[in-house]
C-alpha cells in the first residue's frame, strides 16, 4: 500500500489558483486568501494512480480538498468494493480532522491526483482569519452532507415496515 505523495512539485502557483477558483469550497475566499493558500507549497500534494491518500486505521488529522483527478473510497473489510467515487472539489478526511479519531475509510487515487492537504498546524500558519474561514466552510460542507443523509434516510425509511423501524 503506497501512501506517499509524490515529491515533485505538484503544480505551480498559477495552476493552483486556477483550480481554487473552480472549487466551491473556496467561493467565499478573497483573491488574496486564495493566493496565500496557493503559495503554501506544503499544502499541495500529488498522488499517483492507486496510491493511498488515507489508510483506514491511521492516526492522521489532515483534511483534503481534491483539486485534480478522481479518488475512490473503500473499507478494509472489503477493499475491492468502491463505496464512493469523488471528483475535484470534494472534501475528505474531515472526521479525523475534527475528532482526532483514527481514519474510518481508505481513500485511493484512481488516476493522477492533486489535493490540498490541510492539517491544524499548517492552517494555523495561514493566520486566524483564514483559519476561521476554513472552519466555517467545513461546517457548511458538513451541514450539506447531513442534509443529504437525512433525505436519503427519509426516502428509504418508507421501505422498512413500521414495526421494524427503530427511530
Amino acid at each position: 500500500m503506497n501512501q506517499n505523495p509524490s515529491s515533485t512539485k505538484a503544480l505551480n502557483q498559477d495552476e493552483v489558483m486556477n483550480l481554487l477558483y473552480k472549487i466551491p469550497f473556496f467561493n467565499d475566499f478573497t483573491n488574496e486568501e486564495k493566493l496565500q493558500i496557493a503559495n503554501m507549497e506544503s499544502f499541495v500534494k500529488r498522488y499517483e494512480n492507486r496510491n493511498y491518500i488515507i489508510a483506514q486505521g491511521d492516526q492522521d488529522n489532515s483534511l483534503y480538498v481534491l483539486l485534480k483527478g478522481l479518488v475512490y473510497i473503500t473499507k478494509n473489510g472489503n477493499p475491492y468494493v468502491k463505496i464512493s467515487k469523488l471528483k475535484p472539489g470534494a472534501i475528505f478526511g474531515e472526521i479525523s480532522f475534527l475528532s482526532d479519531a483514527p481514519r474510518t475509510t481508505n481513500v485511493v487515487a484512481e488516476d493522477n491526483v492533486v489535493a490540498l492537504e490541510m492539517n491544524p498546524g499548517n492552517i494555523k500558519e495561514l493566520g486566524g482569519d483564514l483559519e476561521v474561514k476554513i472552519q466555517k466552510q467545513l461546517i457548511k460542507v458538513l451541514i450539506k452532507r447531513l442534509d443529504r443523509l437525512n433525505n436519503a434516510l427519509l426516502k428509504n425509511i418508507r421501505l422498512i415496515p413500521e414495526e421494524d423501524r427503530f427511530l
